[in-house]
């Protein structure tokens, strides 16, 4: 191991030692014999310093060898004694160090690496009773405060497990929803979802009887009001290793302030996966994959390529069901009008309505 030594200054400054100093040169010279240690020794000393002086001015028998040299070394600058505490200061360092009731259960960092803050506080009770000289070998927990470790750590476990089973729910692809909009085609009469649930809660509710007719559901002015200052809140990340857990947290948060299980609504927007489209663009509701942002992908939710176990999370479905519903333009109604004209010819005339089934438009 190389050891860069900086020369000695010897006037007492805060960043130097000076037997940390010829200790280094000592390791630095230890296969060097006595003449060249005492022929490099002043090359090491800063030129007009308070030690080079101190080295022109020392008698020639004290340059005679290396041990006296050293041994006037010291003498110049002998050994700086520490101060150590009392007995009184360690006792009374030691009832300060109290480990609180809402540590326990807690990580912290000791020694570089992240440990049990009481077993943090066991090490530094230790290292303090031993310093001391009071320090019996026996444990410094207490059965009492062991317990509370103990309740802490199971405590901290069932969260856990609450927490990962919510995750393992919410991530699950297959409810009601995803069968509702499995059976749902264009230019069809909706199918109803099963009893009790709704696939618009709230305004789709005033409007059931025109649903079941396949009707499109009738959104007052008052609804897109209150839907516009409230559906673009949670933003959309993009598809990076970053944005997916920015994600993942949205996720968290949502079930967190809403609960799991809970229905969403146009009053509870959900967050979209990262990378697909936008809400309202055409997309297929099962993928959020839009041909307007994937030019030749394309396709209504009926003929969605995606396997079932890779579609969105009926959440996700359900939202942009929601936003497609309360953010679309009104559409013309496709008309087909026969004209017989005075020699009984008969022609068909096509007028209004969008193109569906195109993989352009939303898809139903």
């Amino acid at each position: 191991m190389i050891i860069n030594i900086e020369p000695f200054w010897g006037d007492n400054r805060a960043d130097e030692n000076a037997q940390d100093f010829i200790r280094g040169f000592n390791h630095v010279m230890a296969k060097e014999n006595d003449a060249y240690m005492l022929r490099q020794f002043p090359n090491y000393l800063h030129s007009g310093s308070i030690a080079d002086e101190w080295f022109d001015k020392l008698a020639p028998e004290d340059k005679a060898s290396w041990a006296v040299l050293e041994q006037q070394f010291n003498t110049r600058w002998p050994k700086a004694m520490i101060a150590t505490k009392t007995l009184a200061e360690y006792k009374q360092e030691i009832v300060a160090k109290v480990l609180k009731e809402e540590q326990l259960g807690t990580t912290v960092m000791f020694a570089g690496r992240p440990v049990h803050a009481h077993v943090a506080w066991a090490n530094e009770m230790t290292k303090l009773t031993t310093e001391a000289g009071v320090y019996n070998g026996g444990s410094q927990i207490s059965h009492e405060k062991a317990e509370a470790v103990r309740k802490k750590k199971a405590e901290a476990e069932r969260e856990r497990a609450a927490v990962e089973k919510q995750l393992r729910e919410l991530e699950t692809p297959r409810t009601v929803l995803s069968r509702t909009l499995a059976n749902m085609t264009l230019g069809t009469a909706t199918v109803a979802p099963a009893t009790g649930t709704t696939l618009f809660p709230a305004h789709a509710q005033r409007n059931t009887a025109a649903a079941a007719q396949g009707t499109p559901c009738q959104v007052t002015d008052a609804d897109c009001a209150a839907f516009h200052l409230c559906y673009n809140t949670l933003p959309q990340h993009p598809a990076t290793d970053a944005g997916r857990t920015a994600h993942g947290a949205q996720q968290c948060a949502w079930v967190t302030q809403h609960g799991l299980g809970a229905q969403v609504t146009e009053h509870t927007p959900y967050p979209l996966r990262p990378g697909t489209s936008k809400v309202n663009n055409g997309e297929c509701f099962r993928c959020g994959i839009s041909g307007r942002d994937h030019p030749g992908r394309g396709h209504i939710s009926s003929n969605c390529p995606k396997p079932q176990d890779r579609q969105l999370h009926p959440n996700k479905q359900q939202w942009r069901a929601i936003c497609s519903n309360m953010l679309r333009e009104p559409r013309e109604v496709a008309v087909r009008l026969v004209v017989v004209d005075d020699y009984g010819t008969g022609e068909e005339v096509v007028g209004g309505g969008d193109e569906q089934g195109k993989g352009e438009g939303p898809s139903d």
